[in-house]
């Protein structure tokens, strides 16, 4: 499997409210779950555009806050309009 290096910051506003503000600053609202704790985070459009639109599956070297983690990508919702 292929590596995909990816950074984040950590997020402390939640909802609907705050995930609209984020979307319109060209920013992805993200969780990322498993071990203890859940963390919600953003990650840029531009840094994810090579990850979501490829044939081939990554393992993400997610660096959020300064700790990095491996992850892989689960789901993924896109705007039905």
């Amino acid at each position: 499997m292929k590596t995909f290096a990816l950074s984040g910051e950590l997020r402390t506003e939640l909802g609907k409210k705050a995930s609209k503000g984020l979307r319109a600053g060209d920013q992805i609202p993200a969780v990322l779950y498993g071990g203890n704790d859940v963390v919600h985070f953003t990650v840029s459009q531009e840094a994810v555009r090579n990850l979501v639109y490829s044939p081939d599956i990554f393992v993400i070297d997610l660096t959020i806050g300064g700790k990095t983690v491996k992850a892989i990508l689960k789901d993924l919702q896109f705007h039905p309009v």
